[in-house]
């Protein structure tokens, strides 16, 4: 709507001295099992790490990277393709 609303954030909390490290990992797999129709199977996960740790080493903040819990997803799509038409043919 183009209306400003107040912030709750200071800018005398801003720290340019932030560690902020995000690691995401996405593997599908298609299969076409007919004529226009598939299945995909989706495995995701992420890392998310922010904190004022920036004059630790890459090395240490990787580490530390991954000792956060990580979030995993999985999902299924099945796309199948019916036609009516072919349905309707053989009806008659």
């Amino acid at each position: 709507d183009g209306n400003r609303s107040v912030s709750d954030k200071n800018i005398s909390d801003y720290d340019p001295n932030t560690n902020f490290n995000l690691w995401n990992l996405d593997l599908s797999y298609d299969w076409e099992f007919a004529p226009g129709s598939k299945i995909t199977f989706l495995y995701r996960n992420n890392i998310f790490n922010e904190d004022n740790l920036s004059g630790i080493s890459y090395y240490k903040s990787t580490k530390e990277l991954f000792e956060k819990p990580i979030n995993h997803q999985l999902s299924l799509r099945i796309n199948y393709f019916i036609d009516f038409n072919l349905l309707k043919k053989k009806k008659v």
